[in-house]
């Protein structure tokens, strides 16, 4: 399962930090999804590093637990959006 998702009119897709930010810097998405917690990759600090030099950037972070302390370090890392991935099992 990838870490993170480019969405633009390219996509892209991987498993590391360094990853990710070659990708955010080539590509000049619209939309990072960034996954939080997986391994290989710290989604806040790379969420953090990715809109510091590129705050036009959405990040949306999706995170397995619904934390309000993960959930506001996202948002000061420059997070766009938070979304806890059982809120989609719960509304189906």
């Amino acid at each position: 399962m990838a870490a993170w998702s480019v969405i633009d009119r390219r996509f892209g897709r991987g498993e590391n930090r360094s990853g990710l930010i070659e990708a955010a810097q080539h590509l000049k998405p619209d939309v990072i999804v960034l996954d939080v917690n997986l391994p290989n990759v710290d989604g806040l600090k790379a969420c953090r590093e990715v809109t510091q030099g590129n705050p036009e950037m959405k990040v949306i972070v999706f995170a397995a637990v619904d934390d309000p302390d993960v959930k506001r370090r996202a948002f000061e890392a420059g997070a766009s959006a938070f979304v806890h991935k059982l809120a989609f099992d719960e509304a189906a």
